[in-house]
């Protein structure tokens, strides 16, 4: 699978500013790059397997925006 990234394969340093379920077991994600030359960048990740979370108890939350093959994941 093809991915069409805003950022090369490595790990950043984020901060979650906001969080929402919007389906079941999906939750929408918006981080700031905190360090490097992305810094202040922000992007917006769908993730799965976090809807145990409250997604307002993300939000705030330092974490890892890890990037391989063009695939974003977030590490809290």
């Amino acid at each position: 699978m093809q991915f069409d990234a805003p950022l090369s394969d490595g790990t950043y340093s984020a901060f979650i500013v906001d969080a929402e379920e919007v389906e079941n077991d999906v939750l929408s994600i918006d981080v700031t790059i905190t360090s490097g030359a992305h810094r202040g960048e922000l992007f917006t990740v769908r993730a799965t397997g976090l809807t145990r979370r409250d997604p307002v108890h993300l939000m705030g939350q330092p974490c890892d925006l890890v990037v391989t093959d063009g695939a974003p994941r977030i590490v809290l």
